[in-house]
């Protein structure tokens, strides 16, 4: 749940920030001057900057640490790590968290893996596309994004599916743990991989935990 929906973007295009409340206030005080800078000025700083501070408040995504269910993970569908190459064998072993990889050979054999602390991320190339997938047990809910539509049951799961500069983005929870798919094509507007939803959420249902290398 890393994405923040369209109509949260198309409220935030409405609504005049705070900032330029800040400077419409300032521009007004500089061409016909403010009667007493030492009290009005002052009040009407620290009114914008709580406008300020409540604004950003609202805005910010809510965080929270995922309990990680290993034992689920163990019993999800298996991906063998000796799919991979041996560099990428390697990396995933040290994941913090479950590695969730796409069943396609092709996708597999590209995987460059790299790992963090509380995360990894997987970038894999297709003929004419490429394909990033990454988990992280540190969740982000954005104030008013959208979960799965209704009717749609291609995920169990809430995700959110959205496109951003010709990226499609999946991205949903498992195991306790937020993961993200990005697909990317060469031509974007052309390619079905990116103009339709199928192949997104065909790589998520198809995924697979990776097995065979220590956690």
């Amino acid at each position: 749940m890393i994405t923040e929906s369209k109509s949260l973007r198309r409220r935030d295009r409405r609504r005049p920030s705070a900032w330029l409340v800040g400077v419409l206030i300032l521009g007004i005080c500089t061409g016909w001057g403010c009667a007493d800078r030492s009290s009005s000025g002052d009040d009407s700083a620290e009114a914008t900057q709580e406008v300020q501070k409540s604004d950003r408040s609202s805005d910010k995504p809510e965080t929270r640490l995922g309990d990680i269910d290993w034992e689920e993970a163990e019993k999800y569908k298996e991906i063998d790590a000796k799919r991979l190459d041996v560099t990428a064998q390697q990396q995933a072993s040290g994941a913090p968290v479950p590695v969730l990889l796409p069943d396609d050979d092709e996708l597999l054999a590209s995987a460059h893996i790299t790992v963090g602390d509380g995360w990894y991320a997987a970038s894999m190339s297709g003929a004419d596309h490429t394909v990033a997938l990454r988990g992280s047990h540190r969740m982000h809910q954005m104030p008013g994004a959208s979960g799965k539509k209704e009717g749609d049951k291609r995920r169990t799961e809430e995700h959110t599916l959205s496109r951003t500069h010709g990226i499609v983005t999946l991205s949903f929870e498992s195991f306790g743990v937020a993961y993200a798919i990005d697909v990317e094509c060469e031509r974007p507007m052309e390619n079905p991989l990116c103009v339709e939803d199928d192949y997104v959420f065909s790589l998520a249902e198809e995924a697979g935990v990776l097995t065979g290398g220590d956690r």
